[in-house]
């Protein structure tokens, strides 16, 4: 048995989502792409159609908001859906609104969970491994180009995260004993 496609999410340096030779780059509308980023940013990836509504919509009557957000997640659907034999990554119903997790992997997730293992451990060796992966998938800032003022509050907060994670590496590079050498512009 084929194990079901999985979609990989690239948030840093703006939006793009790969699975097998599909790219998708941007959804339907901005609002539509920084409502994905979010769920994908947010786990456990379920949220109540009550507060994407709040979060997106806010400045709406929630008969218009609850309606933007169906075609938002219309958009969604059409354009993750793979064929009719794959399992859906957007999984809703009548009160909620999921990605199911074990169908996407994502650069932030994955860039949050090096930094907590590197907090978790006192061994300096896997603390300097996880700091330099933590590092490594940092490729600029959170959702670029999106304004939504979660994703600007998200950015700020991630790239504090990275500048630590850079500390933490020249400080364990330095504790080894060893010094820093810069190449040569």
């Amino acid at each position: 048995m084929n194990p079901e496609p999985r979609w990989y999410f690239q948030l840093f340096r703006g939006f793009e989502a790969r699975c097998g030779t599909v790219c998708v780059h941007r959804l339907r509308t901005a609002k539509t792409t920084a409502l994905m980023g979010y769920l994908v940013a947010h786990p456990p990836h379920r949220f109540t159609r009550e507060s994407l509504c709040a979060r997106f919509w806010d400045d709406r009557e929630p008969e218009r908001a609850r309606n933007s957000l169906s075609v938002a997640l219309n958009a969604i659907r059409h354009a993750f859906h793979l064929d009719e034999a794959s399992a859906p990554l957007l999984e809703c119903d009548a009160q909620t609104v999921a990605l199911n997790p074990d169908l996407f992997a994502a650069d932030v997730l994955a860039f949050e969970e090096a930094i907590a293992l590197a907090q978790r451990t006192s061994d300096p060796s896997a603390q300097y491994h996880h700091n330099e992966q933590a590092a490594n998938l940092y490729r600029g800032e959170f959702m670029v180009g999106y304004y939504e003022p979660w994703i600007v509050d998200r950015s700020a907060q991630l790239q504090l995260r990275y500048v630590h994670a850079l500390r933490q590496l020249v400080e364990l590079y330095q504790s080894q004993g060893q010094s820093l050498q810069c190449p040569p512009p």
